[in-house]
């Protein structure tokens, strides 16, 4: 009997956690599609590189950092490279454009797909848009609204 209601509780444990995983999948996406809008995909004319252009908003009610990154796939959607970037502070509602620059190469016979692997705000990084206790003017992001 304890074998079973221990084979049960697991089975439920484990059946929990995967719900736990599609909600907090779920959240993150939602995060990406608040946060960062892909505007372009190209190629460098100079280097050949694939280079996405990102809008990055700040949706909180906090100056944020935000860490965004960008697949670059191949014409058969193999991921062929990627692009990491961090954001200067942002304050709340505005935006700001990146060029993200893939790591490596797409091979230049092949078609170029860019797409936005996540996007989130930097722990820790919620910020006061007021002075610091020195009384130093706090960096803003030369962002827009909009």
């Amino acid at each position: 009997m304890a074998v079973v209601v221990l084979a049960l509780a697991a089975a439920g444990a484990i059946v929990f956690l995967a719900g736990a995983s599609d909600r907090a999948e779920e959240r993150e996406t939602k995060v990406t599609e608040e946060v960062a809008l892909l505007i372009d995909c190209t190629r460098d004319e100079a280097t050949g590189r694939p280079v996405a252009e990102v809008e990055v908003r700040n949706p909180t009610d906090l100056v944020r950092r935000f860490i965004v990154g960008v697949d670059f796939l191949d014409g058969s959607g193999e991921r062929q490279t990627v692009s990491l970037a961090e954001t200067e502070p942002i304050s709340p509602g505005l935006k700001v454009s990146l060029a993200m620059y893939g790591f490596g190469e797409v091979p230049a016979d092949s078609a170029l797909e860019c797409r936005i692997s996540g996007a989130s705000p930097m722990r820790g990084s919620g910020e006061s848009t007021g002075p610091t206790p020195l009384g130093i003017a706090r960096p803003h992001a030369s962002t827009h609204a909009g």
